[in-house]
């Protein structure tokens, strides 16, 4: 697996994981809110490496002499 989407896989992981650690917490305490927004703080960089990697793939695929 190459680096970026290696990174991304971890950034999804801890976002996954914070948001898990979220929903254990109370409904308005304020480590239900830190842990929410460290979720979306993890989860923009996994999708944009994720929406990066399709684009070239897509690059590629279509740039392939058939």
């Amino acid at each position: 697996m190459s680096n970026p989407l290696y990174r991304a896989e971890c950034c999804r992981d801890l976002a996954e994981e914070c948001r898990a650690v979220a929903a254990l917490c109370g409904p308005s305490t304020e480590m239900r809110v830190h842990y929410s927004r460290m979720s979306g703080h993890y989860s923009k960089p996994a999708e944009a490496e994720k929406l990066a990697h399709a684009g070239l793939r897509a690059l590629a695929t279509s740039t392939v002499p058939t």
